[in-house]
């Protein structure tokens, strides 16, 4: 998140994204910071998150063998298919606790969890 109250946002999800928006409005609300939301392809946008370009990428499928799985942060699943091991989730940089926690709150807050 940066100075401007802007955090950055990637999406790759491909539904109607109301459960996304929900999790992004609560997070919005918490630090009074808005998303800023650009599309793209999962890769390039995962990788713009491990460089610091984005903050959270949101809508990533991926699988439990990926190498993503240990260089990134990648939050409980949210939604319809949230037990489906191909569940859309949102994914933060490693090593930024206090973010990574406000991120996984909110999306545990919306889930009901």
């Amino acid at each position: 998140m940066t100075r401007e109250h802007r955090f950055y946002v990637g999406l790759v999800a491909a539904n109607d994204g109301s459960d996304w928006q929900r999790v992004l409005a609560r997070i919005s609300k918490i630090t009074g910071a808005r998303p800023i939301i650009r599309p793209g392809s999962l890769e390039p946008l995962l990788l713009e998150l491990e460089e610091g370009k984005l903050d959270l990428v949101v809508g990533a499928r991926l699988d439990a063998k990926s190498p993503w799985m240990k260089r990134l942060t990648i939050g409980p699943p949210l939604g319809e298919k949230a037990d489906s091991p191909t569940a859309e989730r949102l994914v933060t940089r490693n090593g930024e606790n206090a973010w990574i926690m406000l991120v996984h709150g909110a999306i545990k807050a919306e889930s009901g969890r």
